[in-house]
């Protein structure tokens, strides 16, 4: 199911998040309606290591399914910031054209240093996708050099937990499939 249907099965899925992904240790995120078919996502999720997701998006409802409008996620380590995407344009800078407006900043000059983001799109479930949480978790992600044992065993259990999501949805799917 796709969390954007609606504004409702939006809020649904983001006060669920904690107990879909147990790479996650806390969550403050929350959904802000901001009328009858827009709102705003804020709030972190924390996870192992001092590891920190702080997030922002605006989304509208309009239309069935809904869309992200804009968004930011942060990506910490205590008080470290590690990288960031976002959705702000960049349309003077060709390297991001192939993905244009979603882009990554990362280290050096984390500021002016961006690179493409591919799968991240303004109608996907970004923060259900995989690969935000693989990114988040993945200390190869943060800086270069070796990564550290506790990270590397960090990732193991990121891994197993979104193969038994992804086997949990597989099966939910089928059984919806089977009910009607």
């Amino acid at each position: 199911m796709n969390p954007l249907q609606s504004l409702a099965d939006y809020e649904a899925f983001i006060y669920q998040l904690g107990s879909q992904f147990a790479a996650i240790r806390r969550s403050t995120l929350v959904v802000v309606r901001r009328g009858a078919t827009v709102a705003v996502l804020r709030g972190e999720l924390e996870f192992d290591q001092g590891i920190r997701l702080n997030v922002r998006e605006r989304l509208t409802f309009e239309h069935s399914p809904g869309r992200i409008r804009e968004y930011g996620y942060e990506v910490w380590q205590d008080s470290q910031l590690l990288y960031w995407y976002d959705s702000q344009p960049h349309p003077d800078d060709p390297n991001l054209a192939a993905t244009h407006p979603h882009h990554r900043h990362i280290h050096p000059d984390i500021k002016h240093h961006r690179v493409p983001a591919p799968g991240l799109t303004f109608s996907s479930r970004t923060l259900r996708d995989v690969r935000l949480f693989q990114s988040v978790t993945n200390p190869s992600n943060w800086r270069s050099g070796r990564p550290s044992e506790r990270f590397r065993k960090m990732q193991r259990v990121c891994d197993k937990t979104l193969r038994a999501i992804r086997l949990v949805k597989c099966h939910r799917s089928r059984a919806r499939i089977f009910s009607k």
